[in-house]
């Protein structure tokens, strides 16, 4: 490099300016266009090519290692179909995408991102998603972004809640905190509008925020999570939640009482499926079925009138639990419990590092703290949205998974960068 024109920190800030900016835009244009997070991430790799000549300041942590590692096997778990021993299929460019974000996790330790463009991009994303879903609701009715109306309103939740998060801790300014309250009601009102009534069992996370932010002071969370009362009884009480809660309650009821009448409703053709996928394991409770197996065992059931053929409508079981038990046996349930829960304890593990090296740095305690929050919050709402449907069908489920994991971690190694100044 030409010491009198670009410098290696000059290099390393351009790597570092369109790290961060891939990573805004990422979350940014997730829900609100349709490609939009798919340049972002084009960005990203132009960035961390770029970025392989740097030197490493410091050594890999073991967060990322193992992180890393974890994505490589998780690469492997879905391309891989259960058919047989090695039975792999490119379908979804899992393999490839999995070890790519491997290969993400290692190389961003050189350039690790700043948590600011984390925070921002969700909730410019969460702004940018309600003024969307105000623009589809009032045209067809409901609200579902350019993917699905299901994982629209599930991940515009997690961008609201983490929005909100970050309204509540005291180091942002006024200005910031009025914003980040203002991006979390665009993304809640987002998944209200979505319909999606799977995501909205999430909001039982926020009681638990608020106790952790204010644990120092037991009055102050006390007195958030009661506010909290009033605030439920609004939100189930709006027309389209009210409307919603009242459906499903009436399909639930009705499969039960009057099968053949309700059993091709939304909720009836699900508890259909569950009740299939769930007799469809006991029969193969290793492996299940496999992917090329599982559509003609279906059929089966129908034929044998065990299940209704609303069941052949849909290629999942509308929940990850149930899906993974007859297409993956017990090995994909380890797997799946693995998938929600390793992410989390990475991220507390790096979490409580953080914590003991910035002590004393109320500003870094703070962002620490947000990183933590929306890390938890992400895979808990994973495991959530998973109990009515399969997150992971779609590749937007992959890659908000993937990349999420990838840019916390990377920015919990910026908190000690920047402490380390």
């Amino acid at each position: 490099m030409n010491p009198s024109f670009l410098t290696e920190d000059r290099y390393r800030d351009a790597v570092s300016f369109l790290v961060n900016a891939s990573v805004f835009l990422f979350f940014s244009l997730l829900l609100a266009t349709k490609y939009g997070h798919s340049l972002a991430m084009v960005l990203m790799l132009v960035a961390t090519l770029l970025a392989i000549p740097l030197k490493r300041n410091s050594k890999i942590p073991k967060e990322i290692k193992f992180a890393s590692g974890f994505l490589l096997f998780l690469g492997f778990f879905w391309s891989h179909t259960f058919d047989d021993l090695f039975s792999l299929s490119l379908k979804g460019d899992y393999l490839v995408r999995y070890i790519l974000g491997a290969w993400l996790m290692v190389v961003l330790s050189k350039v690790p991102i700043n948590p600011h463009a984390v925070l921002y991009g969700l909730s410019a994303g969460g702004i940018a998603a309600g003024i969307l879903a105000t623009m589809q609701y009032e045209e067809m009715g409901r609200a579902e972004g350019f993917t699905n109306a299901i994982r629209f309103g599930d991940l515009a939740i997690l961008m609201g809640i983490i929005s909100l998060s970050a309204a509540m801790l005291k180091f942002f300014s006024t200005k910031e905190r009025t914003f980040f309250a203002i991006a979390s009601f665009f993304g809640l009102l987002a998944s209200i509008l979505s319909l999606s009534r799977g995501g909205w069992p999430a909001l039982i996370a926020i009681p638990v925020i608020f106790f952790f932010i204010f644990r120092e002071s037991k009055k102050i969370a006390l007195f958030f999570t009661l506010s909290l009362l009033p605030i439920f009884l609004i939100f189930i009480n709006l027309p389209p939640v009210e409307s919603r809660i009242q459906e499903a309650t009436k399909q639930i009821n009705g499969y039960f009482d009057e099968h053949e009448q309700y059993v091709q409703t939304s909720l009836g053709a699900r508890l259909e499926m569950w009740k299939t996928a769930l007799l469809m394991g006991k029969e193969k409770p290793f492996t299940g079925w496999g992917d090329k197996n599982i559509q003609n065992k279906r059929l089966e059931y129908v034929e044998k009138s065990i299940s209704n053929p609303v069941i052949m409508e849909y290629n999942h079981a509308h929940n990850d639990f149930l899906e993974m038990w007859a297409r993956r046996g017990i090995i994909g349930i380890i797997a799946l419990i693995g998938i929600y829960l390793i992410p989390i304890l990475l991220i507390i593990s790096f979490y409580r590092k953080n914590n003991y090296i910035i002590k004393n740095n109320e500003r870094l305690i703070s962002i620490n703290k947000f990183l933590v929050i929306s890390g938890v919050l992400i895979y808990f709402g994973y495991f959530i949205f998973g109990l009515s449907d399969v997150f992971f069908t779609f590749v937007i489920g992959h890659n908000f998974y993937l990349f999420s994991l990838i840019f916390i971690l990377s920015s919990m190694q910026w908190i000690q960068k920047e402490n380390s100044k």
